[in-house]
């Protein structure tokens, strides 16, 4: 699986980590573009699916 996400690389790499394992996925390896002025400008994940998806949150 590869996710290629816009935007704010940082605060959403935790939170698309988080979503991905909680989907059974586990990231291989993530790719950072820069621009010619060297900002971020896209984040690519590379995921593999590995197994069953984890409960998210607290279940009572």
């Amino acid at each position: 699986m590869l996710i290629y996400y816009h935007g704010k690389i940082y605060r959403r790499k935790k939170c698309l980590t988080a979503l991905l394992k909680s989907h059974g996925f586990t990231v291989v390896e993530f790719i950072g573009v820069r621009d010619s002025s060297l900002q971020w400008e896209a984040l690519i994940l590379v995921a593999r699916k590995t197994g069953l998806s984890e409960p998210v949150g607290n279940k009572s």
